[in-house]
């Protein structure tokens, strides 16, 4: 049965199941969470949905759709259609796959803490948006794969890698203590924005264009194709950007931040 077709359009203060609990294997119950006014939820086979009116209009997320088997410590979410990532503050592997599959491993406690919910906005745009509450403790991980990446985002104390993908464009954003790693991708187009004390690298990827921002103490390492690279954009603050290959350069560079050639392996 189609869920959103249950969806209830109702302007009313609502509820949406969206915390996993572990119980027996391939059960899991969930906690209610208030969702404030102009919202509307259902849950149907598990997964529950909710849209809202006023400034959240036409996005719908999707949350709590997980099987757990409380001895193993380990989860697997059944969301997909997405081609948007937000990570923050939990460590991932992301990879290419034709199929869809989101899974986490880790201790109780850590997975008690992790929220995975996948909104749709206007336009059919999806997102996979992973995120914790409070802190976790080292250990574990999240792996996503999926056959199209369009844009990542990751936040707070999260190391993450990303390998496999082979695409016309991609959006690359880190901030605070993101660690970003790319090995064995090729992006034709490249918006790449780092800032705070995080870390990207692709010199184990390659690149044709990219526009670049990077700002605070972050640091980003590129990798351009052999002809026809192209290299725009701004490094300040403190700041520091090494690319390897030739490409054509048209990058400002402001106050204590840096840009330089390097060899790549």
């Amino acid at each position: 049965m189609n869920i959103i077709a249950k969806v209830l359009f109702a302007a009313v203060i609502g509820v949406v199941g969206g915390v996993a609990v572990a119980e027996t294997p391939n059960q899991v119950k969930y906690k209610n969470v208030v969702i404030g006014e102009g919202c509307a939820s259902t849950c149907v086979d598990g997964v529950c949905e909710k849209v809202c009116k006023g400034d959240d209009a036409g996005v719908i997320t999707r949350t709590g759709q997980a099987s757990s088997n409380a001895t193993s410590n380990a989860r697997r979410y059944g969301f997909e259609d997405f081609n948007n990532l937000e990570i923050t503050g939990f460590d991932a592997v992301i990879e290419y796959a034709e199929e869809f599959s989101v899974s986490a491993q880790s201790n109780t406690d850590n997975l008690e803490r992790l929220n995975v919910e996948l909104l749709v906005g206007v336009a059919g745009v999806a997102t996979l948006k992973v995120s914790v509450v409070g802190d976790v403790s080292l250990g574990g991980a999240i792996t996503i794969r999926t056959p199209d990446l369009q844009s990542i985002t990751v936040s707070g104390d999260a190391d993450v890698s990303i390998s496999g993908f082979v695409q016309d464009q991609v959006l690359i954003s880190a901030f605070e203590n993101a660690d970003v790693t790319f090995k064995d991708n090729a992006f034709g187009a490249l918006i790449l924005t780092v800032s705070g004390n995080a870390d990207v690298s692709l010199v184990k990827s390659k690149v044709t264009t990219a526009e670049v921002s990077l700002d605070g103490n972050s640091n980003a390492g590129l990798n351009f194709v052999d002809s026809g690279g192209e290299l725009t954009g701004s490094v300040t603050g403190s700041a520091d950007l090494e690319y390897c290959g030739n490409p054509e350069r048209r990058i400002s560079v402001a106050g204590m931040a840096d840009s330089n050639q390097v060899e790549c392996d």
